[in-house]
């Protein structure tokens, strides 16, 4: 694999952006007369302030405005929320194997509960459902 610098992969994709935009016969007058916006995920390779392919494109086109990737943000935020359920589940699941599997456990929790004037349920497992898939 051919390692190069953020600029250069930058500079790449905006000669292959330009190169794509003029073969479909969008001359320069049009461009800049309509070419307004461009979605990204945020990299720096797409973002960065000086030779990122927005700021290629504004320099070129003065109208344009960058916005981040709705889709893009929500499958981040949807994987926060995930790995954050994960960390709880994976202690819960440790807390189940605790007591669960060790008959002093279960009786010094049980000790500890009436202390507080709390009385025990069942403690059971968790069964998860794994609805959320990804396309990468």
């Amino acid at each position: 694999m051919v390692k190069c610098s953020l600029g250069t992969m930058a500079t790449a994709l905006y000669t292959t952006l330009m190169t794509t935009l003029h073969s479909l016969q969008l001359d320069e007058e049009y461009l800049k007369d309509h070419l307004i916006g461009i979605t990204t995920d945020g990299t720096s390779v797409m973002n960065g302030v000086d030779n990122g392919v927005v700021s290629q494109l504004k320099r070129d086109y003065p109208r344009v405005k960058a916005i981040h990737y709705v889709a893009h943000k929500l499958e981040l935020a949807v994987k926060e929320a995930v790995a954050s359920t994960n960390h709880s589940e994976v202690f819960i699941t440790k807390l189940y194997t605790l007591y669960h599997q060790s008959h002093k456990n279960q009786r010094e929790l049980e000790i500890a509960a009436a202390s507080v004037q709390e009385t025990l349920r069942n403690i059971t497992p968790i069964f998860t459902i794994r609805w959320v898939a990804t396309c990468k």
